[in-house]
């Protein structure tokens, strides 16, 4: 089974690959290789529609792992907006290509696709609430 995962070369999805790698054929999409240099590589990032629907061609299912941003300094109010706007293209937006780039790879004539989403967007949103 070919398995596309987006923000493969993330921490989180950097921690089960090796497993998955066990028995899944893997496909990365990320804007930076992943640290297995002998998985296939597609750089992109998941804002962009078109680059999605052809990583998603010939893949069987993917995991949406992208999550942007790490550290955000919540004191600096600039950087803190642009790591908002960050976090809702990679989460709202992204999660939303994806699914759309899947379901036009699909009607493509490519096989019907999976989603797993993760996300960690609400307890950002929580934290920044809380004023941390």
């Amino acid at each position: 089974m070919k398995v596309l995962v987006i923000g493969g070369s993330g921490l989180v999805a950097g921690l089960i690959l090796p497993y998955l790698k066990e028995k899944y054929d893997l496909r990365v999409f990320d804007m930076k290789p992943p640290a297995d240099l002998s998985l296939e590589y597609i750089s992109g990032n998941v804002t962009d529609l078109e680059a999605l629907v052809q990583a998603m061609t010939g893949v069987d299912a993917f995991l949406y792992m992208a999550m942007g941003t790490l550290g955000i300094d919540f004191k600096d109010r600039e950087v803190y907006l642009r790591a908002l706007d960050t976090a809702f293209d990679v989460n709202v937006k992204g999660t939303y290509f994806a699914s759309r780039a899947a379901h036009e790879a699909g009607r493509a004539g490519h096989r019907e696709h999976g989603l797993v989403h993760r996300s960690t967007i609400w307890s950002r949103c929580t934290i920044a609430l809380r004023g941390a």
